[in-house]
């Protein structure tokens, strides 16, 4: 049966679909770890006994980990292929996350927040290697947007249930439970992901990585540009949405942890939404660079009214939220891009490079957004947590809307890569 053939009936195969959303899965958890803190922030100020920079720092240590071992994982799924790489990520999370809960000091606390991070560096990383050899490259943007799709239900399980749990347990005992729905994870990621497709997309055999084809990732220029880019566009989830949206609504709204976690939920809500429309868009118009451009102008109009503008009526927030995670959706086609300008061979390695400059934003946001609210704070103190005015928060998260204007700026120089032909050579 030749290639043309093999690939015609794949389109309707299931299992190129079933592979992917098992890792997908994995995705989705670690979007529960990952936004959990936003909904635990004065019960963690309270059990650690630290101020806003402090828990920013601590919440941040998650990212650290993330940036640090992005390009390792990239290797290690270049290598090793997805299935061990995944399985043991998902161990590296459920150890981070049990360590996490029964946390007796700020520095287990860092620990198990750093390995929940390191862990989740797989997540995204494997599913878009499993993208690139299960499905043909035509149809790797939609799988991207569908990848993020089934992100942003993760994020939305942090948000009502999340607090409703919380509302059920202590912060402890929540974490523990998601802990446990992990192992479901990894037993479904280790029985059904697996390495090889029987389809060839590719006219030529794909290479062994070497370290020559990694440092060519590294000396792409473009990849740098497109990196930088999704990093500024991720500020919006990296310091609001995972961290410190949900105090700021309770603050500047005066509503409980489940109403804003239903907020918080209409942002997520938006990006799943989001992320499948924009790719929708630049299949019809045949262009990523106006993609991302239409993208980033509409994420900063939106945002800098949810974030900037005082008094909106609590439905009205959540309607900009919303509208805001849909135009964020653009933002996921640069690691389309990244694979584009990259071999064949590197693109583990190329998506581990550019999801590290993406995350970069979380390192830097969230310890920043922290020490503008300490600096900013009334000297007002309840059970012994500081309480932040909408003010404050509203002033550190001028941060959001001032990277989307350089994001707009940066897009001018982001590679189009919508021609197939394109390539480094």
């Amino acid at each position: 049966m030749n290639r043309v053939t093999t690939a015609n009936q794949s389109q309707t195969n299931l299992m190129p679909w079933i592979v992917w959303g098992v890792a997908a899965l994995f995705y989705a958890f670690q979007f529960v770890l990952r936004v959990s803190p936003s909904f635990m922030a004065d019960e963690l100020m309270s059990a650690f006994k630290v101020e806003a920079c402090a828990l920013g720092a601590l919440i941040s240590c998650y990212y650290i980990a993330y940036c640090i071992v992005q390009i390792p994982i990239g290797v290690l799924l270049d290598k090793l292929k997805p299935r061990r790489t995944i399985s043991l990520a998902v161990v590296l999370c459920l150890i981070g996350t049990f360590m996490f809960a029964m946390s007796p000091c700020l520095t287990v606390a860092a620990i198990g927040r750093a390995l929940i991070g390191a862990g989740s560096a797989a997540a995204l990383l494997g599913c878009l290697k499993v993208g690139t050899i299960w499905f043909p490259p035509r149809l790797l943007p939609r799988v991207v947007g569908l990848t993020f799709l089934i992100g942003s239900s993760g994020a939305l399980m942090a948000g009502p249930p999340l607090a409703w749990l919380m509302d059920l347990l202590d912060w402890r005992s929540a974490l523990i439970v998601i802990g446990f729905i992990g192992v479901a994870v990894f037993l479904a990621i280790w029985f059904i992901v697996k390495d090889n497709s029987p389809y060839s997309y590719n006219a030529e055999p794909e290479k062994p990585p070497s370290w020559k084809t990694f440092t060519s990732v590294l000396q792409n220029k473009a990849g740098w540009i497109t990196g930088i880019y999704s990093g500024l566009m991720y500020l919006p989830l990296s310091g609001f949405a995972d961290m410190w949206g949900a105090p700021y609504i309770k603050s500047a709204y005066g509503v409980d942890n489940s109403s804003a976690g239903i907020a918080i939920g209409s942002f997520y809500l938006g990006i799943g939404i989001g992320a499948p429309i924009f790719s929708w868009i630049n299949d019809r118009i045949g262009a990523f660079r106006p993609t991302m451009l239409l993208s980033s102008l509409l994420s900063l109009g939106f945002v800098s009214v949810a974030l900037c503008m005082p008094y909106l009526p609590f439905s009205v927030l959540c309607v900009f939220l919303l509208a805001t995670g849909i135009s964020l959706g653009g933002q996921f086609l640069g690691y389309t891009v990244a694979t584009r300008i990259n071999p064949i061979e590197a693109s583990g390695s190329a998506c581990g490079f550019h999801n590290m400059l993406t995350m970069m934003s979380g390192v830097i946001a969230q310890p920043l957004m922290g020490w503008i609210l300490d600096v900013t704070w009334a000297g007002d103190i309840i059970n012994g947590v500081h309480q932040f005015t909408p003010y404050g928060y509203q002033l550190s998260m001028l941060i959001v809307p001032l990277g989307l204007a350089a994001a707009c700026i940066l897009v001018k120089w982001i590679p189009e890569v919508a021609d197939p032909k394109y390539s480094l050579a």
